[in-house]
């Protein structure tokens, strides 16, 4: 597998893309089944019609937009030009993109090809930074919560391989400690029963490993990369679903980690870092407008709520979020009163 990678000091993100399957239609959509609130401090966080509303002001005529739009169709040097006049479109963009209740991965790649340069994945932060700012939340919130996190594990993940795992995660490996944890944060939620698209009364309830696949998946080889992006396309199709973005953890374990991958489509950006792959497939999700996946829905609203702070008009209420908020809230105080 041929990989361009590009390092941190060259591109926020640091981003790298290869092709390596075919674009696939993302804007498959059914409810869940539970509808049960989803307990949030919701005041405190920005909703995106007000975000979208304030972006406003920052439009430019239609007739500059699409003199620029063109421009960002086929030309991609010098690099410089090329993120001033996408930051300059990016309002214009981002109400194109949000004016249908959901859109496509494969729609924004049609509008705009050069998010499939090596360097495309910094223009997808600009319009992320556009429409909530920064992601430095993301980080604090997730160091100041890990130790409360890795204590629910302990206690309600009964698997015996990974509570070994988790009791040889040790801070200082953080990269490893936060592989550990993200990989196995599905186990503290539900699965969710939800219909097939394109077939009639019929549902599936995903297991817990469908959930962990959904979100992230572990493998040992570079060469294994494709394989398995192929494998989860051809699963994923046979049911009428489409493959929506998530992350490869590649290395000897979860606590070797040497290379770490967001799929979206046909690209395959590489990041220096588990979270960085994780907040960086969330950013992909909403510069896009796209679903989270079926599987794993539940895992994605508790990032973006718990740790982004982020509430949409689109989000489902889904109970077991709320109560795991709850949870670690309640495990942050008991460790402040300890």
């Amino acid at each position: 597998m041929n990989m361009m990678e590009v390092s941190d000091s060259e591109v926020n993100g640091n981003v790298g893309q290869v092709p390596i399957s075919r674009k696939r239609k993302l804007d498959d959509r059914v409810d869940t089944e539970d509808s049960s609130a989803v307990a949030t401090p919701s005041a405190a966080m920005p909703k995106l019609k007000v975000i979208l509303a304030n972006v406003l002001g920052d439009h430019l005529s239609e007739e500059d937009y699409f003199e620029k739009q063109q421009w960002l169709k086929f030309n991609r040097e010098p690099w410089e030009l090329v993120e001033q006049i996408w930051k300059e479109t990016s309002a214009n963009r981002i109400s194109v993109i949000h004016q249908k209740d959901e859109s496509t991965i494969s729609s924004t790649l049609l509008d705009w090809p050069i998010l499939e340069h090596a360097n495309g994945y910094s223009l997808i932060n600009i319009d992320f930074t556009t429409m909530f700012g920064t992601s430095a939340k993301f980080y604090l919130k997730w160091n100041m919560n890990k130790e409360s996190i890795k204590r629910l594990m302990m206690e309600r993940i009964k698997d015996k391989t990974w509570k070994n795992v988790l009791k040889s995660v040790y801070p200082e490996n953080s990269g490893g400690e936060d592989a550990v944890l993200l990989y196995l944060l599905p186990l503290l939620l539900k699965p969710k029963k939800f219909a097939l698209p394109l077939k009639k009364n019929t549902f599936w309830k995903p297991s817990k490993d469908d959930m962990q696949e959904a979100f992230v998946i572990l493998v040992q080889n570079a060469e294994d990369v494709p394989v398995t992006i192929s494998r989860k396309q051809e699963k994923l199709s046979q049911m009428s679903l489409s493959m929506q973005p998530f992350v490869i953890l590649q290395g000897k374990d979860l606590l070797n980690i040497a290379h770490c991958y967001v799929v979206l489509n046909d690209i395959l950006y590489g990041f220096d870092s588990p979270l960085k792959a994780i907040e960086n497939c969330f950013k992909v999700f909403h510069v896009a407008h796209a679903r989270y996946p079926f599987e794993c829905e539940s895992v994605w609203l508790f990032i973006q709520k718990y740790f982004f702070e982020i509430e949409t008009e689109w989000d489902k209420t889904v109970s077991d979020v709320g109560e795991l908020i709850s949870d670690i809230i309640s495990y942050n105080i008991d460790e402040i009163s300890d």
